[in-house]
């Protein structure tokens, strides 16, 4: 089956008719106003062909699951370890940006932003599945013995932000807590990005 038309970001009209969601004529996400273009084709993604992270976004988070811990916890030299140790890897990022300008969550409201020699544009928030509470070499969990829970992170972004986690477009299935921005880039065929490249964002939500 071509996988570049199965689920992906195309407003196309929601159904839960996975045989018509697997030829392009139907979604399983009831979005209506994410700015996709015909380019914005997926391979083994779920929804959008690349994942932009902030590590500024990231440390907020990390310190945040030290915080909500209870004083044993913050007593356990295990577990503080494996706070300082958490990885952006898990979240699977294509794109990490970073910078003494850049504030937290700043990401969530770009529209319209250049990134080196490309365009990109902000298509929606990121909801996240139980994959980021597991360390990504071995696959165990990386809090088992936290008091929040084995979901710390999740915990965590869902008590900072529980708002975020209600999105009638995703559904039931797909909303949850919310952690990084799903992008598009426009007209990128042949153009370069590069580390140390700079930000610009031209539009905000």
């Amino acid at each position: 089956r071509d996988l570049s038309v199965y689920a992906g970001p195309s407003q196309v009209p929601f159904s839960e008719d996975v045989e018509k969601q697997r030829i392009g004529e139907a979604s399983p996400f009831k979005f209506q106003k994410v700015p996709v273009v015909k380019d914005d084709k997926i391979a083994f993604q779920d929804v959008a062909p690349i994942n932009l992270l902030s590590l500024v976004s990231f440390r907020d988070l990390q310190e945040n699951i030290l915080k909500q811990s209870t004083v044993d916890d913050k007593k356990d030299e295990a577990f503080v370890e494996a706070v300082k140790s958490y990885s952006p890897r898990v979240f699977r990022p294509n794109i990490i940006v970073d910078g003494g300008k850049l504030k937290k969550y700043d990401e969530e409201t770009w529209s319209k932003f250049k990134l080196g020699e490309v365009d990109f544009r902000g298509l929606k928030p990121c909801p996240r599945c139980s994959v980021p509470a597991r360390n990504p070499k071995t696959g165990e969990m990386h809090y088992p013995n936290s008091s929040l829970s084995r979901l710390a992170p999740q915990k965590v972004m869902r008590t900072m932000f529980p708002e975020k986690c209600i999105d009638d477009e995703w559904g039931v299935e797909w909303q949850g807590t919310i952690f990084s921005m799903h992008v598009g880039a426009n007209d990128a065929e042949g153009q370069v990005i590069r580390v140390g490249d700079e930000i610009t964002v031209k539009e905000r939500k």
